[in-house]
């Protein structure tokens, strides 16, 4: 349950920026200056919703890997 729970705050806190890193990392040159740049134009014109993507394929990556990762460690 505690690993479950890990996965899922882990994924809120990041997907943000893990969003936002590939984006600027696959765009075209010049499409974006830096990454609040790219941040900003995903707010303005996809909304809030935009930089969670990929949500629940990650929360359930993150869940099992530290669901495992805790059984093991411990």
């Amino acid at each position: 349950m505690c690993g479950s729970l890990a996965g899922f705050n882990g994924v809120c806190v990041g997907s943000p920026v893990e969003v936002i890193k590939t984006r600027v990392m696959s765009a075209a040159p010049g499409e974006y200056k830096n990454p609040i740049d790219c941040a900003y134009k995903m707010f303005k014109n996809e909304g809030i919703s935009s930089f969670y993507k990929g949500f629940a394929p990650n929360v359930v990556k993150l869940s099992l890997w530290n669901s495992v990762c805790f059984v093991l460690f411990e």
